[in-house]
């Protein structure tokens, strides 16, 4: 499972955290999973808050110690708390406020699969180059025969002509 929080209000409203695993650890320490502007969010302890994710699926929000506390809803949390989706977490009265949502993990990507070889068109050129020279040597064979061309054995032989008159 992921986490996906939204900070909603304080230093860095408007940007959003994505968090793979089981615990989302929330400060203004700039580890923290969720790093919150050390500036800006002065009412949130450098180690603040913890999300943790349960076997049993329960989500559960727990202070750190920080200074200020953790509200869930506007209600100051005392203990773990189980918290659902969509919730709203403030840390210190009118501290910074984060929304919380629970997704399933990205598939982890696949290889793309392989390309089939590209099939080779040598043959086929090969084959066409054979049918059209032995086409070509049929239609010369067929043409000379029809045009009454003779080999050298048949054609008759030369005569002699006389000149001298005898």
């Amino acid at each position: 499972m992921r986490f996906r929080i939204q900070i909603a209000a304080g230093g860095r409203a408007g940007q959003e955290v994505v968090v793979e695993g089981k615990v989302v650890r929330i400060g203004r320490d700039p580890s923290s999973d969720v790093a919150l502007d050390p500036v800006e969010d002065s009412q949130a302890s450098t180690n603040h808050a913890q999300i943790m994710l349960m076997d049993n699926g329960e989500v559960l929000l727990s202070d750190l110690g920080s200074s200020n506390g953790t509200f869930v809803g506007g209600e100051k949390i005392a203990g773990p708390t189980q918290i659902g989706p969509g919730a709203k977490i403030t840390l210190g009265e009118g501290g910074p406020e984060l929304v919380v949502h629970l997704e399933p993990s990205a598939p982890a990507e696949e290889p793309p699969a392989e390309e089939p070889p590209k099939k080779s068109n040598a043959g086929c050129i090969i084959a066409l180059v054979l049918v059209l020279g032995l086409g070509f040597c049929l239609i010369a064979a067929v043409a000379a025969g029809a045009l009454g061309y003779m080999s050298v054995e048949d054609a008759p032989a030369p005569v002699e002509v006389d000149d001298h008159g005898e």
